[in-house]
């Protein structure tokens, strides 16, 4: 992550724990990143592919993606505490990925918010 974010100046908005759809086991933690100013980020974007039947006791699959995104104020990460690494990183909305229309969304799927936030 230290390679995607460069020099971009970020503060931790908030965290949570990450669970499982269906079992809800605790797979990681969730932080959510703000940029100010926005930046635009290139390099190798973490990306899981998540197993949605959580066959496995680890339902994803770490992956990158190489990808620049202009306009990010807001980054969404997904942490495999067991592995000590991000394994998935999205921009907010109105961040623009270069080459696809739309804009990348915020993660949805397991997660859930910490207690008392």
């Amino acid at each position: 992550m230290r390679a995607l974010l460069g020099s971009a100046t970020y503060s931790i908005v908030d965290t949570g724990i990450w669970t499982s759809d269906r079992k809800q086991a605790k797979l990681g933690a969730m932080v959510h990143l703000h940029l100010d100013p926005p930046a635009t980020l290139h390099g190798r974007w973490p990306r899981m592919r998540y197993d949605a039947n959580e066959q496995t006791a680890t339902p994803f699959q770490d992956g990158e993606i190489d990808q620049t995104v202009a306009s990010v104020s807001d980054l969404y990460l997904l942490v495999d505490l067991h592995a000590d690494h991000v394994v998935n990183a999205l921009a907010g909305p109105g961040s623009i990925a270069a080459g696809s229309p739309g804009n990348p969304s915020a993660p949805s799927g397991p997660t859930s918010p910490a207690a008392g936030n």
